[in-house]
C-alpha cells in the first residue's frame, strides 16, 4: 500500500516455537491516536526452538503464511493492497543476556552543574563498560540499554538531571546482548518477505503493553510463558529494572508429563499429554478421590491406568520449578515491597489452568494471568489474550517514532568492521 500522509502501517511479528502472529494495525501519522488492528495472521510454528531457527525453510513457510493471512484481511479492511515493508520483531530465547551497565563521570561544568555533555559522557561511558557474563565479541552483541535512573552524586533523580548541581553524574541502563549467529539467522529469515525489521526483545514487548502507568511506576513483574522459552521483565519507577529468559516453557512441561507417565514417545502421546495438560486444575484435583485414575489408550482390554494425583504432583512440580528458577535471578529484587503490584502471567502458557496459584505461591506475591483489565483499549476484544500480547506489544512499540523498524542497511554511526556487517544484515 502507498505511504498515505495521514496514515502509517504498523507490523509486529512474534515468531515463537508453536505459533507465528503477524498482526497489523494503521494509525494517524501525527498525534498520540491508539492504532487500529486492521490485519491478523496465525500459522503454527515450524522450525523454530526455543527463540532460535533450527530449520529455516520450515520457519519460512510458517511466517510467509502468517504475513500472507494479515496482509489480506488488512486488504479487506482497506480496500486497498498492503505489502508490509516493515515490521517489529520479538526477540526471545537463552542466547540473550543481560546485565546492569554504569558510568560515573566527574561534572565539569562552571560551578559544577550537569550540562549536555556530561549526560552525554555518562551515558556512552555506561554503554562502553558493560560487561555481559559469558558474552566473548563477536559472539554476542549489545541490543538494547533500557535506561534507568541517573545518578547525581549519591542522590537518585527520577528525571532530566541537567542543570543540577554535583561533583559527579552516573549513568545507568540494563543492557540486552545476543548471540549473533542467532540474530543473523532471524534476521535472514524475516528478510526474506520484509526489507525493513527492528527487533524488540520480547518479555518488554509483553511487559510494556500490559504493565503501563501506575504498574509499571509502582513495581510488577511480567512473566511471559511460551512453548519454548519463558521470558521476564521487572518494571518498577517507570524503568526497566530486569529481565531475563529460560529455555523452558509450555512445551517442556508436556515432554515432563510423558516421561513421568511413561507414555510411549509418540506424536499421538504428546498429543494427549498435551490435552491432560490443558485440563488441569489443581481445584479440581484436590476435589478428585485419591484412587481416582486416568486412562491412556483406546478404552479396551490393555488400557493403562495413571493416578490423577500422579498426572497433578508432575505438572505442579514443573511449574514451581520454573518459578523458582526466576525467583532465583530476580535476586534481591524479588523483594515483595519493590513488587507491590505483584505478578502478571502471559503467553500461552499462562492458560494453564492452577499456573497463577502455583506462581502466587512460590513467589509470595499476589499474581493474576493477563485479562481484560490488562489491555489497552485499543486492542480487540478477541485479541485481549495471554498468547497476543507480545505481538500486540510490538505494535505499540512500533507507535513511538524511535522505534520504528528501518532499512538492514542502516548502521549505528561508528561500528566498523565485522559488528558493522552484522548489524547490517539484522537491521539492528
Amino acid at each position: 500500500m502507498p505511504a498515505s500522509p495521514k496514515l502509517r502501517i504498523l507490523a509486529g511479528t512474534d515468531i515463537g516455537t508453536s505459533k507465528t502472529v503477524t498482526l497489523i494495525a494503521v494509525a494517524p501519522a501525527t498525534g498520540s491516536a491508539p492504532p487500529r488492528v486492521i490485519g491478523r495472521g496465525i500459522a503454527d510454528s515450524a522450525g523454530m526452538r526455543k527463540g532460535v531457527v533450527r530449520d529455516l525453510d520450515a520457519a519460512d513457510a510458517a511466517l510467509r503464511e502468517a504475513i500472507s493471512l494479515a496482509e489480506r484481511e488488512a486488504a479487506r479492511e482497506l480496500r486497498a493492497t498492503v505489502e508490509l515493508s516493515s515490521t517489529l520483531v520479538t526477540l526471545a530465547g537463552a542466547h540473550l543476556i543481560s546485565a546492569c551497565c554504569q558510568g560515573t563521570v566527574p561534572v565539569t561544568g562552571v560551578r559544577g552543574v550537569v550540562r549536555d555533555s556530561d549526560v552525554a559522557e555518562a551515558c556512552e561511558s555506561a554503554k562502553n563498560r558493560a560487561r555481559f557474563p559469558g558474552a566473548e565479541f563477536p559472539n554476542h552483541v549489545p541490543v538494547i540499554y533500557f535506561r534507568q535512573p541517573f545518578r547525581v552524586g549519591r542522590n537518585i533523580v527520577e528525571g532530566d538531571p541537567r542543570g543540577m548541581k554535583a561533583a559527579s553524574l552516573t549513568a545507568s541502563y540494563w543492557g540486552v546482548a545476543a548471540d549473533s549467529a542467532v540474530l543473523e539467522r532471524l534476521g535472514s529469515l524475516v528478510g526474506r518477505h520484509i526489507e525493513n525489521r527492528r527487533f524488540v526483545v520480547s518479555s518488554y514487548a509483553s511487559g510494556s503493553l500490559l504493565a503501563a502507568g501506575d504498574a509499571a511506576r509502582d513495581g510488577v513483574l511480567v512473566v511471559d510463558i511460551g512453548a519454548g522459552v519463558t521470558d521476564f521483565i521487572l518494571l518498577a519507577d517507570g524503568h526497566v529494572a530486569l529481565t531475563g529468559s529460560l529455555p523452558v516453557g509450555g512445551e517442556l512441561l508436556t515432554r515432563d508429563l510423558c516421561a513421568g507417565l511413561r507414555l510411549p514417545q509418540t506424536e499421538k502421546a504428546f498429543q494427549r499429554a498435551e490435552q491432560i495438560k490443558r485440563n488441569f486444575d489443581p481445584a479440581v484435583l484436590r476435589a478428585t478421590p485419591a484412587a481416582a485414575t486416568w486412562r491412556y489408550g483406546d478404552h479396551s482390554v490393555g488400557d493403562t491406568k495413571i493416578p490423577v494425583r500422579v498426572i497433578a504432583k508432575i505438572l505442579e512440580a514443573r511449574l514451581e520449578e520454573l518459578f523458582v528458577f526466576i525467583l532465583r535471578r530476580l535476586g534481591r529484587h524479588a523483594d515483595g515491597k519493590l513488587i507491590p503490584r505483584g505478578v502478571i502471567l502471559t503467553g500461552g502458557g499462562a492458560n494453564l489452568r492452577g499456573a497463577a496459584e502455583i506462581a502466587e505461591r512460590t513467589f509470595g506475591l499476589k499474581t493474576r494471568v493477563a485479562g481484560r483489565q490488562d489491555f489497552p483499549a485499543w486492542v480487540p476484544e478477541e485479541l485481549q489474550k495471554p498468547e497476543y500480547s507480545a505481538a500486540l506489544g510490538l505494535l505499540a512499540q512500533a507507535r513511538t517514532p524511535q522505534n520504528a523498524p528501518r532499512p538492514a542497511a542502516a548502521v549505528r554511526a561508528g561500528t566498523r568492521g565485522l559488528l558493522s556487517k552484522l548489524l547490517r544484515k539484522v537491521g539492528i
